[in-house]
């Protein structure tokens, strides 16, 4: 990780699930609490008919967000067996991970608005240090 802090008190998993209701807003995935936390994993998936791009946020200390890049997630990653899911650490972050200071946080936001009763799902997994 770049890091060696594997003594988290609190192993963090959370699910998001983004539909057209969301539009272009920044969901946030981890952090924007009081400790600090390690994001290992984001694993974005999508029953989408159309692929997507996704954008990762961060913000420290709960200023303005800064991009840290974009991935593409295929129409159907992870949820057919043609396409596997997307890693958008080992994408964006390879080998890292990222690691987080009380108050700062990471989002995630399409670039262009889901289709209508279609879904890109975000599984997070890291840990509160």
């Amino acid at each position: 990780m770049g890091v060696s802090v594997f003594d988290e008190q609190i192993p963090y998993t959370d699910f998001e699930k983004i539909d057209n209701a969301w539009g272009l807003s920044h969901i946030t995935v981890i952090g924007n609490t009081n400790d600090r936390w390690r994001l290992d994993t984001l694993i974005l998936t999508s029953n989408d008919v159309v692929d997507h791009d996704v954008q990762l946020w961060s913000s420290y200390s709960g200023a303005a967000q800064s991009l840290i890049g974009t991935v593409s997630v295929p129409a159907g990653a992870g949820t057919t067996s043609l396409l596997p899911p997307v890693e958008a650490v080992a994408i964006l972050l390879p080998g890292r991970g990222f690691v987080g200071e009380p108050r700062d946080g990471l989002a995630i936001g399409p670039v262009v608005a889901v289709t209508a009763g279609k879904f890109i799902y975000a599984t997070i997994l890291g840990a509160q240090l």
